[in-house]
């Protein structure tokens, strides 16, 4: 109809959410990931400091 492809909007709408969901679930782990570094990196015990959030 618009294009080559042809889904109906339930389908658009599934993807959108599943890519959605792998987007914030790769966004959750990078953060994870640069807390864990910046914890490292300054010796820190607990988290982060009030300032760097």
């Amino acid at each position: 109809m618009y294009g080559i492809i042809d889904c109906d909007n339930t389908t658009i709408q599934q993807t959108k959410s599943n890519l959605d969901q792998n987007y914030a679930k790769l966004c959750n782990r990078m953060n994870l990931e640069w807390k864990r570094c910046i914890k490292d990196a300054s010796g820190m015990k607990e988290g982060l400091p009030s300032q760097a959030i």
